[in-house]
């Protein structure tokens, strides 16, 4: 279900933390959204292989929170789309100017140089785990059946997913704040083109793309 503004303050008053989104599984009530996308991904096998692979996701997607807070600051302080109104102090033009400065030459640069370090040593396909799924995609007999070739599928996590989120804001952040960004997506395309192919494979996966497609629209 999808709320406008004062549905979401009806609505909210008897949910688990007074907030939402909530998601509802098997009629038991889960607050928190990243709370919500962990229970999914572990649901869906996105959350990592194993201990390791979980803790590194974890930790992957609570920088992207850290990257998002600052979003959400430079969103919220730009004209277009800000709900305060015209006099509050947050929406000085010193103070956008601030914040977009915080996030487009320090949090924003911080995190794609972060995200990348990792892609990179991890093989440059995931952000986390190299170990192959069971459930191979096809096999190739070669030399009188003697040697086997296997097409292996690495897994996608929902770090990857996180990634994948907010860099539809950082390739083009004119969609949704008026602060100068400085030609962020030619700079990223330029210097991280392997998150850029990261993407790529995300948006490119069935369901995903499925959903880009059919998703409702909203201003949010």
């Amino acid at each position: 279900m999808i709320l406008s503004p004062p549905h979401i303050i009806l609505h909210s008053t008897g949910t688990p933390f007074l907030a939402v989104p909530v998601l509802c599984w098997d009629d038991k009530e889960i607050g928190q959204s990243i709370t919500m996308a962990r229970f999914c991904a572990k649901k869906c096998g996105m959350a990592g292989s194993d201990d390791f692979e979980q803790a590194t996701a974890d930790a992957l997607v609570d920088q992207y929170v850290d990257t998002l807070e600052s979003m959400f600051e430079v969103i919220f302080a730009s004209d277009s789309t800000s709900r305060l109104p015209p006099q509050a102090p947050n929406r000085s033009e010193e103070n956008k100017k601030a914040k977009g400065e915080a996030l487009f030459k320090g949090k924003l640069p911080m995190f794609l140089k972060i995200m990348n370090n990792f892609l990179q040593k991890n093989g440059g396909k995931w952000l986390v785990g190299n170990k192959v799924m069971q459930d191979i995609a096809f096999s190739l007999r070669l030399i009188s059946e003697k040697y086997v070739v296997f097409c292996f599928v690495c897994q996608m996590t929902w770090a990857d997913l996180a990634l994948f989120n907010l860099m539809d804001f950082a390739m083009d952040p004119e969609k949704y704040t008026d602060i100068p960004c400085n030609d962020m997506r030619n700079c990223i395309s330029k210097d991280y083109p392997g998150i850029c192919a990261l993407c790529e494979r995300v948006k490119c996966t069935p369901n995903i793309q499925k959903w880009l497609e059919e998703r409702p629209k909203t201003p949010y």
